[in-house]
């Protein structure tokens, strides 16, 4: 399928290797220059910069209103083909992993801390996936997360240490009275 160009309005197939050779020949091709009367270029009103919208106002247990991030969880999440916690990894509109983030979004926040191994890298991550919403926390750090997310974690935690207690001997009479 061929594209036409914009500049010289000829029908082209490759549109790369015809863009350098069409501005070597408009930049050659010198058009004699008439005086032309022109009206002065009203000037436009520069807006406002731009500034990033306003915190939310939440109460917060019958104090003064304070202002609270309500997207808490943008820098964690984490999508396909995307930057970690940009405004482009939010879940797809209508999806389950969007449901998952606004009931997460409506639970408390609970501070933790994810320990990391002595021997394992600061740049690992702990993932948490819960229905196609995955949040990539960082380790040795205090966190805000959800209620659930937490329980998710201690969960998994606890799990871990009861696998690798299973096979220990301190503490169990019987292995104890067995080895002596």
């Amino acid at each position: 399928m061929a594209t036409v160009c914009k500049k010289c309005n000829k029908e082209i197939s490759y549109p790369a290797a015809h863009a350098r050779g069409c501005e070597d020949k408009i930049k050659k091709e010198v058009l004699p220059v008439e005086e032309v009367d022109v009206a002065p270029i009203e000037e436009k009103a520069t807006p406002e910069r731009l500034t990033p919208p306003e915190k939310e106002e939440v109460d917060v247990g019958g104090d003064p209103v304070k202002k609270q991030e309500v997207d808490y969880l943008r820098k964690f999440q984490y999508r396909k083909d995307t930057i970690l916690g940009s405004i482009q990894s939010d879940p797809i509109v209508g999806s389950k992993a969007e449901r998952q983030k606004k009931h997460y979004l409506g639970q408390e926040k609970v501070r933790i801390m994810i320990p990391r191994k002595m021997d394992e890298s600061p740049k690992v991550l702990y993932t948490v996936n819960e229905n196609g919403y995955r949040l990539d926390l960082p380790k040795n750090e205090y966190i805000d997360v959800p209620r659930q997310v937490a329980d998710v974690i201690m969960n998994s935690f606890n799990q871990t240490e009861i696998a690798l207690s299973y096979n220990k001997i301190d503490g169990n009479k019987d292995k104890e009275n067995l080895l002596n």
